[in-house]
C-alpha cells in the first residue's frame, strides 16, 4: 500500500493498494482511494474515475513537495495519472516512453507545472537513461538527452534580488551529466557495479540544444548559486589509469567559468558531499581513505572556493549516501550532525558558531550512562540511525519556533 497527503491539511488522502500473485510477488491488480476525512471514509477512484492499468509498487505514487494537490500515479507501462486538484480528478497521460525513476520536480514554488523523467532504455543493465522533461505537470513530454547518468533543474535568479547574475538560468534550464554516443554506456555500468568510477559530460539545456560546459565529470551538485563538480585528474606523463585523483570544481556563473576548489584532491574510491549551504557558505565533506565511514567536513567562504576544517571524523557512511547533518531552523548558525570516536561509537556534535567550533551535547541531568567512568554525551538519532531501523524520528525545529521542537537520543 502507498499513501499520500494530497492537500493543504484538509484531510485529503490518496491511497494505492495493490493485489499481488501469490507465486511470483508481482502486482496484479490496483485500487485507487481518496479520502477527505482524514482516512474515516474512502471513495474507490479506479471505479468512479476509470483508473485502468497497473500502478508501480515502488514509485507509483508521487506527490509534489511543493504542491501537494499535484499526485502522480505513475504506470507500469507507458502511462501516467495526474491530478492537480487533490484526487478530484485524474487525467491519463499516454508517454512515449516509461518512468523508471522518481520524478524531477522543479525546486521554485513558481514552477510546480515543470518535470523531468528518467527512462532507463535498458532493462537489463539499468545503464542507458533518456531524459524527458514537461513543462505543463506531465501533460506533453519532450526528450532532451540520451545516456543521462543525473540531472537537476537550474536556479532561476529570484525576482526580488537585484544581484546581477552573469548568464543566469532561465526558468526551463537543466543540468545533466551523459555519456557521450562515443562511449560505451554497458562497458561504464559494468565497471561501476565493481566500484570503478567512470566520467561524464557535464551540459546544460533550456529544452533544446545541449551545451556542454564540463568534461570528466564523475559527479555533479547544484546548491543555491554555486554548481559543484567532481572530476577526474590525471598526470600527463602516465598511462595508467590508477594514477587518476579527483579533484572538485565550482563555478558561480551557472557553468560558464569553473575554478579548482581549495580542497584536498582524493582517490577514485573516496568522494566529495555538499551537504548544506548557510548564507553562501558550504558545508562540504571530503571522504577519508578506506572504508571508514567517515571524514573531514569543510566549511568555505562566501565564493566556495576556499575551505577551512570544521570536524574531523565527520559521519557519513560509504555503503548509504545519508549523514545526520541538520540545520536548526529557528536558530541562525546552529547545526548539529554526527562523529565517529576512536572506538567506532557515534555521539551528535552541535555548532552554535556556523561550524567554526563543535561540542558534544550534554546529557540530560540525572539521565544515567552505561558507564560513569568515561565520557558520556547524548546522541541525537539522525538518518543514519534510522537507517539502521532504530525506532524514533529525526530532529523537528520550525522557524517559528525557539530551539529543537523535538528530538530522539540516547
Amino acid at each position: 500500500m502507498a499513501l499520500a497527503w494530497a492537500g493543504e491539511n484538509d484531510g485529503t488522502i490518496i491511497i494505492v493498494t495493490s493485489d499481488s500473485n501469490p507465486l511470483t510477488g508481482s502486482t496484479i491488480a490496483n485500487t485507487v482511494f481518496r479520502s477527505t476525512d482524514f482516512g474515516v471514509t474512502y471513495i474507490n477512484l479506479t471505479n468512479q474515475q476509470n483508473i485502468t492499468g497497473l500502478i508501480k509498487r515502488h514509485n507509483g505514487l508521487q506527490r509534489h513537495p511543493l504542491d501537494p494537490k499535484k499526485v502522480y500515479l505513475v504506470g507500469e507501462g507507458s502511462f501516467m495519472y495526474v491530478t492537480v486538484d487533490g484526487g478530484m480528478t485524474f487525467r491519463k497521460v499516454t508517454l512515449q516512453f516509461q518512468v523508471t525513476d522518481d520524478l524531477i520536480f522543479h525546486s521554485s514554488p513558481n514552477l510546480t507545472n515543470q518535470l523531468m523523467a528518467l527512462w532507463n532504455t535498458n532493462t537489463t543493465t539499468m545503464s542507458k537513461k533518456d531524459l524527458y522533461m514537461s513543462v505543463d505537470d506531465g501533460m506533453t513530454w519532450k526528450l532532451v538527452q540520451s545516456g543521462v547518468d543525473k540531472a537537476v533543474w537550474g536556479v532561476p535568479p529570484d525576482p526580488e534580488d537585484d544581484t546581477p547574475q552573469k548568464n543566469p538560468d532561465t526558468n526551463t534550464t537543466m543540468y545533466f551529466t551523459y555519456a557521450q554516443s562515443s562511449d560505451d554506456i554497458l562497458l561504464k555500468h559494468f565497471l561501476q557495479l565493481n566500484g570503478v568510477k567512470f566520467d561524464y559530460t557535464l551540459g546544460k539545456s533550456n529544452g533544446a540544444a545541449v551545451k556542454d560546459i564540463l568534461t570528466r565529470v564523475v559527479t555533479f551538485e547544484r546548491q543555491g548559486r554555486f554548481l559543484y563538480a567532481t572530476t577526474v585528474g590525471h598526470p600527463v606523463d602516465s598511462f595508467n589509469a590508477e594514477d587518476d585523483w579527483l579533484q572538485m570544481r565550482v563555478s558561480t556563473d551557472n557553468g560558464e567559468t569553473f575554478t579548482e576548489v581549495q580542497l584536498p584532491t582524493i582517490e577514485p574510491e573516496q568522494f566529495y558531499s555538499v551537504v548544506d549551504i548557510e548564507e553562501n557558505m558550504i558545508f562540504m565533506h571530503v571522504d577519508n581513505k578506506g572504508d571508514s565511514g567517515h571524514g573531514t567536513l569543510y566549511i568555505s567562504a562566501n565564493q566556495g572556493v576556499v575551505f577551512s576544517e570544521s570536524l574531523p571524523k565527520h559521519l557519513y557512511p560509504n555503503f548509504n549516501p545519508l549523514h545526520d547533518f541538520y540545520k536548526v531552523q529557528s536558530m541562525r548558525g546552529v547545526f548539529i550532525t554526527s562523529q565517529m570516536s576512536d572506538d567506532d561509537s557515534i555521539h551528535t556534535m552541535i555548532s552554535y558558531n556556523q561550524g567554526a567550533n563543535w561540542q558534544k551535547i550534554p546529557r540530560p541531568a540525572n539521565a544515567p550512562c552505561k558507564d560513569e567512568t568515561k565520557d558520556c554525551s547524548l546522541q541525537i538519532h539522525g538518518m543514519y540511525s534510522m537507517s539502521r531501523n532504530i525506532v524514533g524520528s529525526l530532529p523537528i525545529s520550525e522557524t517559528t519556533a525557539v530551539g529543537i521542537i523535538m528530538a530522539h537520543g540516547e
